[in-house]
Formats: C-alpha cells, sequence, structure tokens
C-alpha cells in the first residue's frame, strides 16, 4: 500500500475515526436548526466531506491494501459511500429533514479525496488527486465563499447589509447586487417575488446578526418600482423560535405596505424583543430575518438596501 503508513498508521486511524464517525453520524437525523438556530449552510458541506471521507478513509484501510488491489476497493468503496449516502437521506425524508441530491454528491466528493491517497504514486495517483481535487474544489468554493463573507460581515457589524462587498448578496436566500438602484453606496438587492397566496417567498438573512440588545432601532430601506403599492411581511426568529416548533405566535412578525419609491422602515428593538406572544425575543440569539410577499397576483420585484442597527 503507499500513501498512508502500514499497520502502525492503520491502527491509529481506526482508534481516532471510528469513534468519531460513530459520534457524529446521529447528528445526520436530527435537526440542529431546531436546537441552535439555522444552522450556516457551509457547516452542511464541510460536515458530509469530511464525514464520508474520514468513513472512506477507513474502508480503503480495512482490510490492508495491496497495490494491485487499488481499482478494485476504490470501486467498492465509492459504491458504499454511494449506498450509504443515499440511505441517510432517504432516512431523512422520513424523520422531518429534506433528502438532497447535492449531500450525496458532496459524501461521493470527500470519499473521492480520501481514495486517492491510497494511489500509486506515479500517473494513477495524478488522476486521482487531480480529479478528486477539482471536485472538492467545485462542491467547496459556495461554501469557502460563504465563509469568507462571515468574517466580513463581522467586521460590518452593526450594519447587516450595504451590499457594497463582492459577496455580501451571499447572505441572503434569494437575490442579485443591483447598481441601477441603490439608497447608501452603489448597489442593493434585487429580490423578485413570485405571484401566490399569503405568505409567497421572499429573502432571508442566513448570517451577520450579532447581540442587538444595545441599539434602539433596526433601520431598512425597501425600494418599489412600481406605483402599485407593495405589501411585504418582515420576520424576526431566535434560536429558541426554530427549537420550539417554529410557531408564528413564537416570533416577531410585522406588515408593510411600501410606496412608489424608496421606503425607509424603522422599527424600534425593544418592539421586536416584545414580539412573540408568550416570551421575549433573545436579542442575542437572533437567528434569521426574512421579508415576504403577501397576496401576490402578478411577479413583483422590490430592492433592499442599508439594513443596520442604529442607537
Amino acid at each position: 500500500m503507499s500513501g498512508l503508513p502500514e499497520a502502525a498508521g492503520i491502527k491509529r486511524l481506526y482508534w481516532l475515526s471510528v469513534p468519531l464517525l460513530i459520534g457524529v453520524l446521529p447528528l445526520f437525523f436530527i435537526d440542529l436548526d431546531r436546537w441552535i438556530g439555522a444552522v450556516p449552510p457551509e457547516v452542511h458541506a464541510l460536515g458530509h466531506v469530511a464525514f464520508f471521507g474520514v468513513l472512506a478513509l477507513v474502508l480503503m484501510a480495512l482490510p490492508p491494501l495491496r497495490r494491485r488491489q487499488f481499482a478494485q476497493r476504490a470501486v467498492l468503496v465509492l459504491l458504499i459511500i454511494l449506498v450509504v449516502g443515499s440511505a441517510v437521506e432517504v432516512a431523512q425524508g422520513f424523520l422531518g429533514r429534506s433528502p438532497s441530491l447535492r449531500d450525496v454528491a458532496l459524501n461521493l466528493v470527500g470519499a473521492m479525496a480520501a481514495v486517492s491517497l491510497f494511489a500509486r504514486p506515479g500517473v494513477q495517483r495524478r488522476v486521482f488527486v487531480g480529479l478528486a481535487g477539482t471536485l472538492l474544489v467545485a462542491m467547496l468554493a459556495a461554501p469557502a465563499l460563504d465563509l469568507a463573507d462571515r468574517a466580513v460581515a463581522r467586521a460590518q457589524f452593526p450594519t447587516l447589509a450595504e451590499f457594497d462587498t463582492p459577496l455580501e448578496h451571499r447572505r441572503w436566500s434569494n437575490g442579485q447586487p443591483s447598481e441601477t438602484i441603490a439608497r447608501a453606496g452603489s448597489r442593493s438587492l434585487r429580490i423578485e417575488l413570485a405571484p401566490g397566496s399569503w405568505p409567497s417567498f421572499g429573502t432571508h438573512m442566513q448570517r451577520s446578526f450579532g447581540d442587538w440588545s444595545g441599539y434602539g432601532y433596526l433601520e431598512l430601506s425597501l425600494f418599489n418600482p412600481d406605483d402599485e403599492p407593495l405589501r411585504l411581511g418582515l420576520s424576526i426568529r431566535d434560536r429558541e423560535h426554530f427549537r420550539t416548533g417554529r410557531s408564528y405566535r413564537n416570533r416577531y412578525a410585522t406588515r408593510m405596505e411600501l410606496d412608489w419609491g424608496w421606503n425607509d422602515v424603522r422599527i424600534p428593538v425593544a418592539e421586536i424583543r416584545d414580539g412573540p406572544e408568550e416570551r421575549p425575543l433573545d436579542l442575542d440569539q437572533i437567528a434569521e430575518l426574512a421579508i415576504f410577499a403577501l397576496d401576490l397576483e402578478r411577479p413583483r420585484v422590490v430592492f433592499l438596501d442599508r439594513v443596520r442597527l442604529v442607537e
């Protein structure tokens, strides 16, 4: 076997990896969003790659691998990863979580990276390492960009979004940067709203929350390009909201009616804190800020800019 050490290294691999795999596996069947708030998507991606990469390492090393067996073992391990990963996704569908083909692909990328470590030096290793590296970069490029913007978001707080940095629009689940309309700086977020019964999908902020308790107001600016008024809803949820069943009464919610042009919205943080009917919102554990349309009869567009907390 080339790549990893022989017997001593394999034993250490098992002593370290097997307990880790057993301990982490249940997390695939637990709704983490319910317990700790919205889990960043990049954490999901890295978790899938890491877990199934380690699992593939264990499978490749058991029993010790001879050089001529590499191709057969590699195919067998990748098939096992495919079957196990698919079974995990199917099981999640019965446990309140959403199955994802992308997660299955991430599993295979992690496994491919692990398998490449066992390839024979020379052409075989270069092919496997090159293929695994290309797939790894392709699948993890988006999570890596999100992690980079997370650092920028922490530095910008208490500004939550102004859309002037290159990656800032990635903090929102829907919308693209626009340079044609801006309230502050050079860009805003253009959000397309599809018609449908209340509530229609809009966008929600996925990071850059911080501790809101030391601020007086949440401010945001929304531009309605149509003469017809636009009715929107705004919802703010903390981690406790996700842990306790995501009840509508267990979050802050308000409605807005936008006239043509810029509409500057100013909401007291105290009002947000007291929004849930049964308890105060935890301002140090904000997990999501959502903007959505109300009863649209036709497609609409709204522009969002300058989301920030002020004293």
